[in-house]
């Protein structure tokens, strides 16, 4: 099977990000890999997506029932440092969160930029995703709905 990449962008934005995250882990597919880059959120973004992961926030969604039998997932963090370093990754894992910390707020295409360029030289997919966690949630609220 194609081994894919699904890269989400958050600044200051946890709470579409868990809900996004939540979605994403219930997936059936079995070879991809989550990848979130933090743009240098200033509103406790990273703790709340680590909170998340460990099972402590519990997601609210008028599109879903939240389940917390499916954590923890394990959160593997980086700087953005040490992320452009990172040749190799461990086995392919859907139960894992990569987790890049940018040290600066690159915008929408610099930190976008970073997730493919650490899953192009890390990860080796076949495809990369970009997921909006933004766009995710307002195009659900809008009545797309989820397979």
């Amino acid at each position: 099977m194609p081994r894919v990449s699904i890269i989400i962008l958050n600044w200051n934005n946890w709470k579409d990000t868990v809900e996004c995250l939540e979605s994403l882990f219930r997936i059936d597919y079995p070879c991809y890999d989550v990848v979130v880059i933090d743009n240098c959120s200033t509103d406790d973004s990273v703790e709340k997506i680590k909170e998340f992961c460990a099972g402590k926030i519990a997601v609210n969604s008028k599109f879903f029932v939240y389940e917390p039998n499916d954590k923890p997932i394990e959160v593997v963090e980086y700087t953005k440092e040490e992320a452009e370093k990172k040749n190799r990754f461990l086995s392919p894992s859907n139960r894992r969160l990569i987790l890049i910390r940018n040290d600066k707020n690159y915008g929408f295409a610099g930190g976008n930029n970073v997730g493919i360029r650490f899953a192009l030289r890390a990860l080796h997919p076949d495809y990369i995703l970009l997921l909006n966690n933004r766009f995710f949630n307002a195009a659900r609220s809008r009545g797309c709905r989820e397979k």
